[in-house]
């Protein structure tokens, strides 16, 4: 584990039963203690007048993502510990494991899960087990050290007018403002049996991808 304190938190609709039983299950198979943190959903209306960022936005569960993410960093930061983030429907791949002694240094954050969104990104390789990328989406899994929680929040609480989480992260990355790493190995996928909790709906590319790691081949 990380030196210091790390909380685990995984973002979950408190009225979603089957998610945190799935969550539990998933989270024993990683022998992780973690925390529920409720997930966000702000009504549409109510903040399409009070914040420019709803007004336009496709949905209001994206914005819910957004939020649901940075009050997570926010309570790490307060509590000056690092994060482990998840989303309800995280997906461990097989042969999946944690091993953050051997995490590449000099970095803001570790996308342990992250999705194609329809199309792959160039990628640069950092070693055998991690890559940098040109873009990214999907926000499943990622860790973010003590030292990093409070320059994300700060970036992020400069961007007024990015709705959607992985986005956001996306234009920081590109802009250099933020490091980002990405898993190259077995890693952590969506579980595309479930519709979204907070954010978009699962990407055909995704299920396909998944799909030829949990479907028989012959």
């Amino acid at each position: 584990m990380p030196t210091g304190k790390m909380v685990a938190y995984v973002i979950n609709r408190t009225k979603d039963a089957e998610r945190r039983q799935w969550v539990n299950a998933q989270m024993d198979a990683l022998c992780l203690d973690y925390r529920l943190f409720p997930a966000i959903c702000p009504d549409g209306i109510k903040w399409g007048a009070m914040n420019s960022r709803v007004r336009g936005m496709r949905r209001q569960t994206t914005f819910g993502c957004y939020l649901s993410h940075m009050h997570v960093l926010k309570d790490a930061l307060l509590n000056g510990t690092s994060a482990l983030i998840f989303e309800d429907d995280f997906l461990p791949m097989p042969g999946f494991a944690f091993d953050f002694q051997n995490l590449p240094a000099g970095y803001d954050a570790y996308f342990f899960g992250w999705i194609t969104w329809g199309g792959q990104y160039d990628a640069t390789p950092i070693n055998e087990q991690w890559h940098e990328r040109s873009g990214f989406a999907g926000t499943q899994c990622y860790y973010v050290p003590k030292d990093s929680v409070a320059a994300i929040v700060r970036a992020l609480d400069g961007d007024s007018m990015t709705l959607q989480y992985d986005h956001a992260l996306t234009i920081l990355m590109r802009d250099k403002k933020l490091r980002f790493a990405f898993k190259s190995g077995p890693r952590v996928l969506q579980q595309t049996d479930f519709p979204s909790t907070i954010g978009n709906t699962p990407h055909r590319a995704d299920i396909d991808f998944k799909n030829q790691f949990f479907t028989p081949q012959f």
